[in-house]
């Protein structure tokens, strides 16, 4: 990270942030360069005409994470030239944007033949500071496109929640969530689960199933959780994908409204359809049979 001064730069990419948006962006990034979801600290970056993109992966757990900011919803947005595959160092970015305040504004650009990110904080309109780019051959697949089988719109609340039933367990930390076109619940550990429960009767209330199975059931083991739970301030809701694309993931989606979205993808241990064709103890726990099965998984 460094400083530097340039009255009169040529700007390749620009955009300003808003008080509000830099709050969202610099949590969003805080969730991203989480220690344990992201140990090297690394990103990449991807900018073009429709927004800003910063995509993390974790080769040992199989999780992603990425963050993108629309072009819509960015003050001032321009980009002459797109930036491609650059890796960066999310954690100076993340020291440059947690010294702003409160009610500050921050300035992101990249100059004409720079190797760097820029940023000006509203409160030092004169001092500029840039991350640079990392010079190296690696990058990172490409964020992918899914397609999801179901969803379900929970409280932030229920995550925060859920995090504090798996900070308890020691070992195994399973998640069981069971998406039906009246109610999902929620089932944390197995001996004996935590349980949630939300109807169609709650005005919170929020399912939708995209195939003609009447219930799905995904079982996964909640990594990352502090990550998850810097995400969970950044809004009141989150929505909860059972993905078929690519398969054998669950997605958890954070609406940041007109800026653009923070979306994690986890890989599940196990996902079924009409989950009463399998057996299920009365708790709702795996039955011995798919316990194998999800630790067998587990190990490949």
């Amino acid at each position: 990270m460094a400083e530097s001064s340039n009255p009169n730069p040529e700007k390749n990419m620009s955009f300003n942030l808003n008080a509000k948006n830099s709050f969202k962006t610099k949590h969003s990034i805080a969730a991203l360069s989480d220690s344990d979801f992201n140990p090297l600290g690394v990103a990449m970056v991807d900018v073009n005409e429709k927004g800003f993109e910063i995509t993390v992966r974790n080769s040992l757990t199989d999780a992603a994470g990425n963050l993108f900011l629309k072009s819509s919803g960015l003050n001032d947005f321009h980009c002459n030239t797109p930036i491609i595959n650059k890796m960066i160092n999310l954690n100076e970015i993340s020291e440059i944007l947690f010294n702003t305040g409160i009610k500050e504004t921050i300035s992101v650009f990249h100059l004409n033949g720079s190797n760097h990110l820029s940023f000006i904080l509203g409160s030092a309109p004169t001092k500029e500071m840039s991350v640079e780019f990392l010079e190296t051959d690696e990058v990172l697949a490409k964020f992918p496109d899914v397609e999801f089988s179901c969803e379900a719109g929970l409280k932030t609340s229920t995550l925060r929640e859920m995090i504090d039933q798996l900070n308890k367990i020691n070992g195994l930390q399973l998640v069981s969530v069971n998406i039906a076109e009246s109610e999902v619940t929620i089932f944390v550990g197995l001996e004996p689960p935590w349980e949630y429960e939300i109807g169609d009767a709650d005005e919170n209330f929020e399912a939708r199933l995209l195939t003609e199975d009447k219930q799905h059931h995904a079982w996964f083991e909640s990594r990352h959780v502090e990550s998850m739970k810097k995400a969970s301030i950044l809004a009141t809701r989150f929505h909860l994908r059972f993905l078929t694309e690519p398969s054998k993931h669950v997605m958890m989606r954070f609406n940041l409204q007109e800026l653009g979205e923070l979306v994690f993808i986890l890989k599940a241990v196990l996902i079924v359809k009409n989950p009463d064709r399998v057996s299920l103890d009365d708790d709702g726990a795996p039955s011995t049979e798919q316990l194998a099965r999800m630790t067998s998984a587990l190990k490949g």
